[in-house]
């Protein structure tokens, strides 16, 4: 099976999406070329996001504060682990 990493930014204030694209990557330098024009286009402040180590690496770099959600988290996993071979 091949693994697509895909990227998702929405504008938390209005449910508006603002991209998505299938990214080459999810190591953090990957994850900040793709995030930060974004982040820089909207102003945000925040970067809501799964426990991923790399969108914190990627929030610290751009100066803005990161929040997890934890019901992204439990649902991305639950996705995996109902999709995976047992």
């Amino acid at each position: 099976m091949e693994v697509v990493t895909i990227g998702i930014a929405v504008d938390a204030t209005n449910g508006l999406v603002l991209s998505i694209d299938e990214l080459p990557g999810e190591d953090a330098e990957q994850l900040k070329a793709w995030l930060k024009p974004i982040l820089d286009a909207v102003d945000a402040d925040v970067v809501v996001s799964d426990d991923a180590d790399a969108l914190k690496i990627v929030s610290d770099e751009s100066g803005r504060s990161q929040k997890f959600a934890r019901a992204m988290s439990v649902a991305i996993q639950t996705h995996w682990w109902m999709n995976s071979p047992h």
